[in-house]
Parts: C-alpha cells; sequence; structure tokens
C-alpha cells in the first residue's frame, strides 16, 4: 500500500502561484499525495471557490485570520495520513519529494526526513536560484544537535503523524521563527533524523515572502534558540550553534544586500538605506558581513 502523506497549505489572500504548488502536489509519485488546504482569513480572493476542487487537495478549512501558526494547526487537525509535511503557497516539489522522504524514512525508521533546496526569484532580469545544501553534521547525530547546528526549510521535510502527536501544535503567539521553535520541540521529542542529499525541494522569494522582513528574520530565531540553550544549560549545545550564528549573519547580509537593491529599482533608495542603517546600529556585528561576498552553498 502507498503510503498517505499530507501536505498542510496555508493562504492568505496572495494565491497567484498556488495553482502550481497544488500541481506539484498532484506530480507526487509513488505515494498518496494530498493538500490539506487552510485558508486564513483570505479577504482578497474566494480560495474555496477557486481551489478547493484542485485534483491535489483533499480536504479545505476556512478559519478567521490569525496567522501561519493559526493556519498550521487547523491543518494538523485534519491530518489522517501516516506522514506530514508543510507547503507555503508559493512552494514548488519535484515529483519524488515525497517517495523519497518516505522511503528515507521506512529504511531509517528515523521520526523526520529533509532534503536539500533551493531558493529562486523571478525578475526583470529573468529566474535566480541559490542552491543550499543543509549541513546539519553527520549522519546519525541526534536530532537537538541538527537542529541547533542549523533550522530546516520548512517544506524541506516529512515527518511521522505520531511525532507531531507528542510535540504538540504550533505556538500562535509567534510571528517569525515559530517553525524553528516547534522544530526544537520536535527534536526534543526525536531519537533520529535522516537526510536526503538530493535537491528535491523549490522555495520561492517573492518582495512580500516572510523573509523580506530581514529584522524578524534576524532577532526572533535568535532569541528563540537562546532561550532553547539557556533552558537545556549544555555548553556542548552553545558550542555547536556557533555554526548557526555565523550562517544566520550571512543570510541576513545577503537579504539585507536584496533590500537595498530593490530600494534602488524602485526608485526609493533613501528609505531602504534608512532601514538598514537603523538595523545595523542594532546589530554592529552584521556589519563585516553586507559587504563581503561568501561562496554559494
Amino acid at each position: 500500500m502507498r503510503p498517505v502523506v499530507d501536505l498542510i497549505v496555508p493562504v492568505h489572500n496572495r494565491t497567484e502561484h498556488l495553482a502550481e504548488t497544488l500541481d506539484s502536489v498532484a506530480r507526487q509519485e509513488g505515494v498518496a499525495a494530498r493538500a490539506l488546504l487552510v485558508d486564513d482569513g483570505s479577504d482578497q480572493t474566494d480560495v474555496e471557490a477557486a481551489f478547493a476542487s484542485h485534483p491535489a487537495v483533499a480536504r479545505f478549512r476556512r478559519i478567521a485570520h490569525r496567522g501561519v501558526s493559526a493556519a498550521r494547526n487547523a491543518g494538523l487537525e485534519m491530518v489522517e495520513g501516516d506522514l506530514v509535511g508543510f507547503l507555503d503557497a508559493d512552494d514548488v516539489l519535484e515529483p519524488g519529494f515525497c517517495r523519497s522522504l518516505a522511503e528515507a524514512l521506512t529504511s531509517s525508521g528515523a521520526d523526520l526526513a529533509y532534503c536539500d533546496y533551493d531558493r529562486f526569484s523571478e525578475g526583470p532580469r529573468g529566474e535566480r536560484r541559490v542552491r543550499y545544501r543543509i549541513g546539519q553534521g553527520p549522519q546519525g547525530s541526534s536530532p537537538v544537535h541538527r537542529i541547533v547546528r542549523s533550522n530546516l526549510q520548512t517544506g524541506t521535510y516529512l515527518l511521522r503523524s505520531s511525532l507531531i502527536e507528542r510535540v504538540g501544535p504550533f505556538d500562535e503567539t509567534l510571528r517569525h521563527g515559530e517553525d524553528w521553535e516547534w522544530l526544537l520541540r520536535c527534536a526534543e521529542s526525536s531519537a533520529l533524523w535522516v537526510h536526503v542529499p538530493e535537491e528535491l525541494f523549490h522555495y520561492r522569494e517573492t518582495d512580500g515572502s516572510a523573509s523580506s522582513n530581514f529584522e524578524e528574520m534576524y532577532e526572533r530565531p535568535r532569541e528563540i534558540l537562546r532561550a532553547f540553550l539557556t533552558k537545556r544549560n549544555q555548553p556542548e549545545l552553545w558550542k555547536i550553534a556557533e555554526e548557526y550564528w555565523v550562517n544566520q549573519r550571512r543570510t541576513a547580509a545577503s537579504r539585507i544586500r536584496r533590500h537595498l537593491l530593490r530600494g534602488f529599482r524602485q526608485g526609493q533608495p533613501i528609505p531602504a538605506l534608512a532601514r538598514i542603517a537603523r538595523f545595523l546600529g542594532r546589530h554592529p556585528e552584521l556589519w563585516p558581513y553586507v559587504f563581503r561576498r561568501f561562496p554559494k552553498r
């Protein structure tokens, strides 16, 4: 029997790429992949009329607008499959995504399997892609060691529904970093995670995506990780986290450069520079990274 994979897809108003996301769910090979579509109180489009009948959508639910964590929690309440994943409404999966991760979970007995990915954006100069191999240490590293070393991009992993039952819902009070806070709890409840070294997931970056908010995307996850490390009080974990601090500074610097370029393209360089200056004033540790180029990972 083919494994049933439930993929939770929250959406709020922006649906211009949702059909492509759902099409990529419908194309999954070797599994019964189903989209659980949650409309987080959209008020600019009728998501149910436009997408609830898509062949990939197994269940649809509309909730009052409360943010992505509430929408994911609503999706978790609809889960019936043995394996679960999360997608944003503009992500794209390779056809072998679910099959490869499901096979890795079966062969290893792990609680969670994740893959490599790329980030891509589409602009006037064409498409830009940056590929990422998720560096989480050697296979066999404990889940806690892995997730402290580097967060997993939402959409790159599948996990067993039995793990979700142990961990519970997302923290709906968090606006940014909610996915990592939840994965840190998953790691504490897991014995083994497994890495599939294939690029099977594509993350689309747009002006309205969460990653464009470089301030929150830098500050909130740092607070979450510090709270986690302080709670566990293990010097070994603080040492492992050094890799994360460096990678996060590099990522923040890349987002700052993109924000500045966007400001020039939109004819608003002064507001962009002012926003960056305020942020760097709070975080002078980023100055060496902003004007330094790093090799693509």
